[in-house]
């Protein structure tokens, strides 16, 4: 007899997320060496430890008293300086969570990104959607303006500056212009940030978390 598994239609949007990430990590199995681009603490590069798969993480703010420091081979430096590189084509996955919209060269980042994976390699790219429910209205109506500062006093720290933010188009024609071949879209909807949401919606508009798959042609 087959037992049909209860679908969750409420849940925490960080739960959500991870969910997906945690599939992606057993799709791309047989895929060994992941770089996250931004990877603060780990706590979502983690999420990706499966089998030999090695993990390496870089952060200008990288906590390298995390406790994944053991698991995670730590950077803490800024991906995009000229003078830091990692070898071409060593990566077979790249992930990247909440980074891109923090980037005054988000190109850039692209461009190193499809250099540094290896033939047929998977980026894995997380970034909010700029017309999420509680950001449609204020964009349309041109209130809230790029880049756009959680805090004003602090300026200079990017963590806290959206230098901008992409429509699933825009990120698409994008990764597209550095070569990427978009595989997969993921739209991930819930309701307040931080909170409780509505986690299966099909792929409504104003959805919160764009996720895309793109492979390295």
């Amino acid at each position: 007899m087959t037992i049909n598994k209860k679908i969750r239609i409420f849940d925490n949007h960080s739960k959500v997320i991870n969910k997906l990430l945690i599939k992606l990590s057993k799709v791309y199995r047989k895929k060994l060496s992941l770089l996250d681009i931004g990877c603060y603490d780990g706590k979502r590069t983690i999420l990706f430890r499966l089998g030999k798969r090695s993990l390496t993480g870089i952060d200008l703010h990288a906590n390298l008293k995390s406790k994944y420091r053991r698991q995670i081979n730590f950077f803490k430096l800024d991906f995009l300086n000229r003078h830091f590189t990692f070898k071409n084509n060593n990566f077979d996955i790249i992930f990247s969570f909440d980074t891109i919209e923090h980037l005054k060269q988000p190109r850039l980042m692209l461009r190193k990104a499809y250099e540094l994976l290896s033939s047929q390699g998977v980026l894995i790219l997380g970034t909010p959607n700029k017309y999420r429910l509680f950001n449609f209205l204020p964009v349309i109506l041109k209130f809230k303006k790029y880049p756009y500062y959680f805090d004003l006093t602090k300026k200079n720290d990017p963590a806290l500056v959206h230098e901008t933010e992409f429509s699933e188009n825009e990120l698409i024609s994008l990764l597209k212009l550095e070569r990427f071949q978009i595989k997969k879209v993921h739209k991930i909807f819930y309701g307040i940030p931080g909170g409780v949401g509505i986690a299966q919606f099909g792929s409504p508009p104003l959805y919160h978390n764009l996720i895309i798959e793109a492979i390295k042609k």
